[in-house]
């Protein structure tokens, strides 16, 4: 008996997401019928925020009843039971994003004029910035979105594989936040951060609207004491 295809709100990979209304999904293989499950939630430093104890019953999907704060990261557990008692587990890693009410932030423009968008270049922002040794190794996240295509870079390492971030969105009405867990890249003493944007390139609807856009760029460096 085995559990497979875990997911969080039907995705794979749970970064940046909102924590609430939390659905988690899984499918049971070698393994004639599925008698009970159990679910459980805890943080990073193992502290139990929610178990469902056994729910007796074929069904692999499960609505947790609580919300994971924002800029949470939480392990959640699944255990599943056949009619003879051999027991699967899997787990899943979640980390939340950010509240628009905890944004510090403020948009970046890097156009002195708005060009054409035919003729219109790709900015290249870079912003140095100090880190104390008694900083490093705590957990540190890069929340990130952007008038058209961005890439970040810290130190000289990518702060993410994603291609194509922040994705196709329409900026008038909302923007997709990227969630980027950094801990492993910052270094005591002087760091760099690099912030390549260009536009685009897709003929949008607000293209459309009379609204006039201009690329730029809203980043919050959050680094957790505790």
């Amino acid at each position: 008996m085995n559990i497979v295809d875990l997911q969080v709100n039907h995705m794979r990979s749970a970064i940046g997401i909102d924590g609430k209304n939390i659905k988690i999904t899984w499918n049971i293989c070698e393994a004639n019928k599925q008698k009970c499950f159990q679910v459980s939630v805890t943080d990073s430093k193992n502290r139990m925020l929610h178990n469902s104890n056994r729910i007796f019953g074929a069904q692999t999907c499960y609505d947790l009843p609580i919300d994971i704060e924002y800029r949470t990261k939480a392990n959640i557990d699944v255990r599943s039971w056949d009619e003879n008692e051999e027991e699967a587990a899997a787990s899943m890693k979640v980390i939340t994003g950010i509240s628009q009410g905890d944004w510090k932030a403020v948009w970046i423009n890097p156009e002195e004029e708005t060009p054409d968008i035919e003729t219109r270049r790709g900015a290249y922002l870079k912003k140095q910035f100090y880190v104390d040794a008694d900083m490093v190794g705590k957990t540190a996240y890069i929340y990130a979105t952007c008038h058209g295509l961005m890439d970040i870079y810290i130190n000289g390492n990518i702060a993410c594989e994603n291609k194509l971030m922040p994705g196709t969105q329409q900026y008038d009405q909302r923007l997709m936040v990227e969630t980027m867990d950094v801990s492993a890249l910052i270094k005591p003493g002087v760091n760099e951060i690099i912030f390549p944007l260009e536009m685009d390139g897709i003929e949008a609807p607000w293209q459309m609207t009379g609204i006039k856009m201009c690329m730029a760029a809203i980043l919050h460096f959050y680094c957790r004491w505790k």
